[in-house]
């Protein structure tokens, strides 16, 4: 940072050593490092610009051969971790204390202090490295700091590190699907992984995975050869026309990574987060509605191809929690009814039958339960009927 910032013409005003020296204060283990010794390190930058050495020349004289560019590649990371290691041995003398965390209460501030260059690597080493064990490590070390931010309650962290999971699945980026590769269905399952195992604590960060689920969906129906006239309004961003979304039209490999999205072990686990809704906490399912509920508005608000996918998931996460107790069930339904409200009056009438329809076998359903003494939450569970009749003017609806 500092030999961007004290060498790149970019940047106007530049750093002081007074500023540097303030700015490392306190990073010894709450203690400040000898001033000398930044001072040093102040000079010796400001005077020899830490830069990659100039490996290739420009026009015809270009590196071409993909093995002389690694390898010239692999030198320059070799020099640059020799200078790394140089800089740590230079600073070996210091005399710090040094206790070991024998407490899982350790675990918290030390997460918080390193959560941003864990993130940074993690983030680093997925999108510039195709090395399969590589990949699985980054996965690996993103998963385990989703669930310690979880444990801790971190929200920041752990919506941070969520956030940056769905990215690199490439199903909510701009990126096009024929760039998809191995290391990206990993990061998929593993997001499977983490709504699976650490559902109770997302929060917020539902709306994320779900996010990814509903386009996983359309990766799922490209994977079977859908045309694309059925895949516009997605986060997937479209080919050219060459491409027509077949499968026919994609590089072997590329098939059978969007091929692999469909794989009875990926449609499985995505079906588990719903059927697994069950055993969400009362704080989760709240959440996990509210972000189904979003991510259903989304779909259905494309002007010309609407999706019902997560509204029908909706439909089928209410059968799977009617079981639930009336105070756990009251608050899911302040929820769904709202959704049901705006769903219910769509102008696309199709959308809007779909949702009374399903209404009424959901109501038919829980009148069956009975009501309990002193409750009227079945005339609660109604109040949808008399929004949409009042908001609608279909008479098909009607």
């Amino acid at each position: 940072m500092l030999t961007t910032d004290l060498h790149s013409p970019q940047v106007k005003n530049k750093m002081t050593k007074e500023q540097y020296i303030k700015l490392n204060s306190g990073i010894s283990d709450n203690n400040d490092l000898p001033r000398e010794y930044l001072s040093q390190i102040y000079d010796e930058i400001a005077g020899h610009e830490i830069k990659m050495k100039n490996t290739s020349k420009p026009g015809k004289h270009m590196i071409a051969n993909e093995k002389k560019r690694k390898f010239i590649w692999n030198m320059e990371m070799e020099q640059i971790s020799t200078a790394a290691k140089n800089l740590m041995e230079s600073v070996s003398h210091v005399q710090t204390p040094f206790t070991t965390a024998k407490h899982v209460e350790h675990v918290r501030p030390m997460f918080k202090m390193a959560w941003t260059p864990f993130l940074a690597a993690f983030s680093v080493g997925l999108q510039d490295c195709d090395d399969p064990e590589i990949a699985s490590l980054c996965l690996d070390g993103i998963r385990c700091a989703i669930r310690i931010a979880c444990i801790f309650h971190m929200s920041l962290e752990r919506d941070a590190y969520v956030q940056a999971l769905a990215r690199f699945t490439l199903l909510t980026a701009n990126s096009p699907i024929t760039e998809m590769k191995a290391k990206n269905i990993d990061t998929i399952k593993t997001l499977i992984t983490v709504a699976h195992t650490d559902g109770n604590y997302l929060g917020y960060s539902w709306l994320d995975v779900v996010k990814c689920i509903s386009q996983l969906e359309l990766a799922q129906l490209i994977g079977t050869g859908v045309r694309p006239q059925f895949l516009s309004g997605s986060g997937i961003k479209p080919q050219p026309d060459a491409l027509k979304f077949s499968l026919m039209a994609l590089d072997p490999s590329v098939k059978e990574h969007i091929g692999e999205t469909s794989s009875q072990s990926v449609v499985v686990a995505v079906d588990r987060i719903f059927t697994g809704s069950t055993r969400l906490d009362g704080d989760a399912i709240v959440d996990f509605v509210k972000a189904l509920c979003q991510v259903s508005l989304d779909e259905l608000s494309h002007p010309t191809n609407p999706r019902m996918f997560s509204l029908q998931k909706i439909v089928e996460i209410s059968y799977y929690n009617m079981g639930r107790i009336r105070l756990q069930w009251s608050r899911i339904w302040q929820v769904l009814g709202d959704h049901f409200n705006k769903v219910g009056c769509s102008s696309n009438e199709d959308i809007a039958f779909f949702a009374v329809d399903s209404l009424r076998q959901l109501s038919m359903k829980f009148i069956e339960k009975g009501e309990f003494a002193n409750f009227k939450f079945q005339k609660d569970f109604l109040r949808p009927f008399e929004h949409i009749m009042k908001k609608n003017s279909s008479p098909t609806i009607r």
